[in-house]
Order: structure tokens, then sequence, then C-alpha cells
């Protein structure tokens, strides 16, 4: 089978007895500030046109240090949340002319730090990053090199980054007060990866509206669940937290994925829900609102989140001089369903 052959700008140099100098400039844009009359423009546009010709980036990122591609890295591209941020920042690139490349972590750091290391052999030009956070090391190396990157979802609170996150304490406080107030007093707590600062911070919302209530936190109604194996582990803790005493009348999921597999275990257990027990979580999924009954929740605003780190990374690729840091948090408020 026969090569299809790239269109080169010494093709079109020789089609229009041009330099190539002088169809690289109107190919890029700037023909006009160099001084080149319309009709050559035009007839170099229609030339090239006609030729199919379509531009080598990787000579052109060489030439000019720039490959106008950025990289976002995420724990699963497949989860809703982070896909719906990859699609808007997907949109805020192509107004800026830059592709956005994926990869996932499964919250791995070797598949993090390996995913970084290939996009800056790629020369992307920025990175939007959410970090297992168990890599601080590399991203202080990105931090003190100066390169653009902006952390979404984490932070590293001992490395000054940007960041775009949300109010994972306060939001958690509401979503638990609000149990409180409608009556339930024995709430457990089903959680994951205590290292990371977001659940850390949706645990201590959970302790303070305890506590303001004058209910002791209690130890075995919190439940840590194994990351990679989230499925049968939420069944496990599900039903520990079924013989507990005293006998628990709702359960908080720090997760929209943790709230999926709880409400179906807690089905095939036959719990009638609220009745039995009431759930909510933090985090969304567009399933909820047809449970039966919807889960109450809290949504995590992706779009916005999509938009402030894109924001913030091309204000850095864009004024490479300024060294300010922009740490965005965004409020989240509770959904109230039927589920409590």
């Amino acid at each position: 089978m026969q090569s299809i052959k790239r269109v080169s700008l010494k093709d079109i140099a020789t089609e229009t007895q041009l330099s190539k100098t002088t169809v690289s400039f109107i190919l890029n844009g700037k023909g006009e500030e160099n001084n080149i009359s319309r009709e050559t423009i035009e007839k170099v546009l229609e030339v090239a046109k006609r030729l199919n010709y379509r531009p080598n980036y990787l000579a052109k990122s060489l030439s000019s240090g720039k490959s106008n591609t950025i990289g976002l890295i995420v724990p699963r591209i497949t989860d809703t949340y982070f896909a719906q941020i990859a699609s808007v920042m997907e949109m805020v690139a192509e107004t800026k002319g830059y592709t956005v490349v994926y990869g996932s972590t499964e919250e791995q750091p070797e598949k993090e730090q390996n995913l970084i290391d290939t996009f800056l052999d790629k020369q992307v030009d920025g990175l939007v990053i959410a970090s297992s956070l168990k890599n601080e090391e590399n991203i202080r190396a990105l931090r003190d090199r100066r390169y653009p990157f902006v952390l979404i979802d984490r932070y590293y609170s001992s490395i000054s980054t940007n960041y775009v996150v949300v109010t994972n304490e306060q939001s958690s406080y509401n979503m638990v007060k609000m149990l409180l107030t409608k009556g339930y007093r024995n709430v457990a707590m089903v959680t994951v990866s205590s290292y990371l600062n977001l659940m850390v911070d949706r645990y201590e919302g959970y302790k303070r509206a305890l506590l303001e209530e004058g209910i002791a936190v209690n130890d075995r109604l919190i439940k840590e669940v194994d990351l990679y194996n989230m499925e049968n582990s939420t069944r496990c803790v599900i039903d520990e937290l079924l013989l507990a005493k005293p006998r628990i009348d709702a359960i908080y999921f720090t997760t929209h994925d943790l709230a999926f597999w709880g409400f179906k275990h807690l089905r095939t257990r036959c719990i009638a829900i609220p009745e039995n027990i009431a759930i909510c979580c933090f985090g969304d999924s567009p399933y909820f609102e047809l449970f039966t009954p919807p889960i109450t929740a809290i949504p995590m605003p992706a779009k916005q989140i999509g938009q402030e780190a894109a924001r913030i990374l091309f204000n850095l690729l864009e004024q490479p001089a300024v060294n300010s840091i922009e740490q965005y948090v965004l409020p989240v408020e509770v959904t109230e369903r039927k589920s409590c």
C-alpha cells in the first residue's frame, strides 16, 4: 500500500514560485506584518488548501518550544466528574488553539509520575493534575522549575501551588448537620484513602457536626474502603455497620462511587431506604435522581472547576513572567432528595 506524501512548505513554495520563508510567514498568519501583498497571501492560502496542506506540529514545536497541547492527569477519565472537567477544558483549549491530552493514574503515584514524565517528553506546554497526593517530591520539582501546572480536586498543604478545590470540610459539615436536624442520631461514615486531604476535610466536617450536637464520635461507625477493590470492600463494611451497636440509622458516603456500591448492597440486603437507613453522599451522579429513592448528594461543580483550572493555566502560559499563585476554593451545597 502506497503511503500518502505529506505536503511540505517546499511543495507550496515550488507551486507558487515563492520562497519558503514567504510561504511560512503567510501560513503562520504573519503575512501582513511582513509587508506581503494581499494578492500573494490569498494565492498561497488557495494553493495550501488545494494541496490539502497540514502543518508539521512536531517541527513547529521544536522551533518554537511550544506544542500547543496541555495535559490532563486524573485518577479515572471514565469517571463522570473528571470526564466533565475534561470536556470543559477541551472547549476552552480549542478557543486558544490548543488540544488536550489525557492520562489516568488509578490513584497510583508511579503511574502519575510516568504520565508527567511522558507529557514533559512530548513538550506538553502545561498540566492540570488531580494528584494521588503521594507525589510530593515530583510536584515540588515542577513548582521549583516554574513549569506551568494547576492542581484540581486535591492539593499539597506543604507546597504553595495553583489549585482549584471545593469547600470539603464545610460542605461535609452541612450534610451531616442536615441529617442530625432530621433526627438521625447514629450516623456512620464510609470513606476512602484517609491520606487524601479532601477526605480528611470531609471527616473533619462530619466530626464537627456530631460534636456540636453533643454526639461523641464513634470510631466503629467510621469505615474506610479499599480504593482498589471498592465494590467488595464496600459490601464488607456495610455488613459490619449493619451489625454495629447502637444500630445505625444513616450512612454518609464521602464519594459518589461509594454511594453507588453502598446503595446496591443495601438493596440486596432488603434494607428500606430511608425507612431503615438513610443515605447521602459527597459528590453526585447523573443517575442518582433516577434511583428509587433518589439520593441526596453534594454535586461537584465540574464545569466551573474545569473553567477555572483552564483559566489559571492559560494565564500562566500567556504571562510566564507573572509569578502569582491562585488558590481557588469553590462552594458546594447539598441537594436534598428522598434518600434521607
